[in-house]
């Protein structure tokens, strides 16, 4: 069986010569060139939270660790569960004296208009400490 040759020069993939018994069709290039193109670029996600989630917080952990072994791009986006689940006649979090998950994500939001690393790196602190250490925001 013939083996399609190959190498990676930056970011493209340039093919060097093939195996004509392949019969490789200009298809068949396009989709190994843009495979190869997807492979090198790094994948980007879109990662909601809410900082008082233990879910979400669980589930940063695990994308973290996706990260450290494929190129991710994390943008961090956030959410609101007590809107979200918030009852028919009740006030919203921004219209209450003492919202608990309210405060944070206004910090995520000042934090994430300033720089998405920044934003990554408090929401690990703040949550570890919130769902780890049991503090409170």
């Amino acid at each position: 069986m013939g083996k399609l040759c190959g190498s990676l020069h930056e970011t493209n993939l340039a093919v060097a010569s093939f195996d004509p018994s392949l019969r490789l069709t200009r298809r068949d290039l396009l989709i190994i060139v843009t495979m190869a193109d997807a492979l090198t670029k790094p994948i980007k996600i879109d990662f909601f939270f809410d900082i008082m989630c233990p879910w979400a917080y669980q589930t940063s952990l695990w994308i973290r660790e996706v990260r450290r072994t494929i190129d991710l791009d994390i943008n961090w986006r956030f959410f609101s569960l007590e809107e979200i689940n918030r009852e028919e006649g009740k006030k919203h979090p921004w219209e209450r004296e003492l919202a608990y998950g309210w405060t944070p994500l206004r910090i995520a939001a000042w934090l994430r208009r300033k720089d998405m690393d920044l934003c990554d790196d408090w929401y690990l602190v703040a949550a570890r400490a919130l769902h780890e250490s049991g503090l409170r925001p």
